[in-house]
């Protein structure tokens, strides 16, 4: 249910529909009209369990808009009672051109060359339902092992699903991280740019659902292949603007241990059997 009073300082119109969609396992999401005809998006949830969620999503998105991306406007976030809502605007899905999926790669180029002087952030925020860590480190390895991995394997330990095999091999990866990924300066990365989080819409490519932090470039690379890659025109526009070391191909099943520990902390060990694939192939 979506009150009538979460409008009130966007518009005076009653709400005429608020329409269920589908796609997000974490939050309720609804597409909203008003009887004055403006549109919204609005996602729910509960505050107690995941505070601030909203706050730090709507963070994200500004660091990115301001970086280049687009992205939906955030309109407001706030809490009734124990709900949090996101108001972002409109944009109906639908199918991107060549020339679209081209220029959406440029675009995530440009926002990558947005750097800092270390990796991290300045505040902690979400991946999917988890707390993401984001302290600051002076290296990526450093980085992405701290907060990044360690994190999500001592989850999956304590839930056993990653055993004192899966540890080991895990730091024997360590040993070797410095060596199998290229030196960069920390880029602003969206943290969480699987096929998903790509919105096909009239006026193009749209980036939703951010988990920023500076940290390597080719971690949304990586992601963006994880669950089916993106289109060739997407990569090609990327590569126009910015080039990757040579075979980045080859690196991005480690960076993808991340995701794919979060899914395995979050939806059971089916995630598993390909972060042992991985390890077995790097260690």
């Amino acid at each position: 249910m979506i009150p009538d009073k979460l409008f009130s300082s966007l518009s005076d119109a009653a709400i005429v529909s608020a329409n269920p969609l589908e796609g997000g396992s974490i939050n309720d999401c609804y597409h909203v009209n008003l009887k004055d005809n403006r549109e919204f998006f609005v996602k729910k949830n509960e505050a107690s369990k995941y505070p601030n969620m909203f706050h730090y999503e709507a963070l994200g998105l500004a660091q990115l808009q301001k970086a280049g991306a687009s992205i939906p406007t955030v309109l407001q976030q706030l809490v009734i009672d124990d709900a949090q809502y996101l108001i972002l605007s409109y944009h109906k899905k639908q199918s991107a051109n060549a020339l679209q999926w081209e220029d959406a790669g440029k675009m995530l180029a440009k926002m990558h060359q947005t750097s800092s002087s270390t990796f991290g952030l300045d505040y902690d925020n979400y991946m999917g339902s988890l707390v993401q860590t984001n302290r600051k480190a002076s290296t990526f390895h450093e980085f992405f092992i701290l907060e990044r991995l360690e994190p999500q394997i001592k989850l999956a330990r304590d839930k056993s699903a990653l055993f004192p095999t899966h540890a080991a091999q895990f730091e024997r990866l360590f040993d070797k991280l410095e060596n199998l990924i290229p030196k960069e300066k920390p880029s602003l990365v969206h943290g969480d740019l699987w096929s998903g989080n790509f919105h096909p819409s009239a006026g193009g490519v749209l980036l939703i659902d951010p988990a920023i932090a500076f940290s390597h470039r080719e971690v949304d690379l990586a992601m963006s292949t994880l669950f089916g890659a993106g289109p060739e025109a997407f990569y090609r526009g990327y590569q126009g603007v910015l080039r990757t070391e040579n075979k980045p191909e080859e690196r991005y099943p480690i960076y993808n241990l991340y995701p794919l520990l979060v899914h395995l902390n979050l939806f059971g060990s089916s995630y598993r059997s390909d972060i042992e694939t991985i390890l077995a192939r790097f260690i």
